[in-house]
């Protein structure tokens, strides 16, 4: 893999290496793996990682860090969701919040530095998270669903706004 490719999407994390989104990096061998488990993980992060980076690339994205909830997509500049007139508390962080179980695994996405896309890699999505997104649907934005990077038996949710990038295709459409 060309890790500049890679580095111009994710940046570098404290250690200088590429700053993959969480679950994509090659973690440490665990003592108790087998040299045939760790090289079974390595090998499924290093594929997570090509879909990742293809993925990000086909859509002209780069990795955002700051990224929280469905609030983040609406904001001019990328963030952190603070308590506004408006009244747009984070939905993912806090108190019992109503995005918190389909937004497992999230990750933000800019284009040309502007907040675009919301990925997630819930277990399941069940019927409050479908009625969750028909409400961010409701209010503008659209979603797909599919199977992407991390693995696990996780579907990829994805969503974003028309008006920044008219469409997103999850990394395996279902």
């Amino acid at each position: 893999m060309d890790l500049s490719r890679a580095l111009a999407i994710f940046g570098k994390n404290d250690f200088g290496d590429v700053d993959w989104p969480y679950g994509v990096a090659v973690m440490r061998r665990p003592s108790k793996w087998s040299d045939e488990r760790y090289r079974e993980h390595v090998e499924s992060r290093e594929e997570a990682q090509q879909l990742v980076l293809e993925w990000a690339e086909k859509h002209g994205f780069k990795h955002n860090t700051i990224a929280c909830c469905p609030y983040w997509l609406t904001r001019k500049v990328s963030r952190r969701c603070a308590p506004t007139s408006r009244g747009d508390r984070c939905t993912r962080y806090g108190s019992t919040p109503p995005d918190q179980h389909w937004l497992d695994h999230g990750s933000g996405w800019t284009l040309n530095g502007r907040p675009a896309a919301i990925t997630s890699a819930p277990y399941e999505i069940d019927e409050g998270d479908h009625a969750r997104l028909a409400h961010w649907t409701g209010q503008g934005m659209n979603v797909a669903y599919g199977e992407g990077w991390y693995g696990f038996t996780t579907q990829q949710v994805v969503i974003w706004l028309p008006d920044r990038i008219p469409t997103v295709t999850p990394v395996r459409p279902r």
